[in-house]
């Protein structure tokens, strides 16, 4: 039994990817900034990434407030506000 232990704790080591090895997001910023201009965006003020979710704070043409929340893996939509 003894002489299987290093042999899994190196197969661990090889075999697990630490999260700061994987990219933090798959959608970049370019995308999620077509994403809003393609919802009705036209002024986009401010983004964030928080917790794998892009935030996009913006205004429509009407001048309305419009926030869009974009999975960063995905790119899905996953909720839009606009406050006229």
């Amino acid at each position: 039994m003894m002489r299987f232990l290093p042999i899994l704790f190196a197969a661990t080591l090889l075999f697990g990817v630490p999260a700061s090895a994987r990219p933090p997001v798959a959608v970049p910023i370019d995308a999620v900034r077509n994403i809003a201009f393609s919802r009705g965006i036209v002024t986009i003020k401010d983004i964030d990434l928080d917790d794998g979710v892009w935030e996009v704070v913006g205004f429509d043409s009407y001048g309305a407030k419009i926030k869009i929340w974009v999975d960063a893996w995905s790119g899905a939509i996953v909720k839009m506000k606009r406050k006229f």
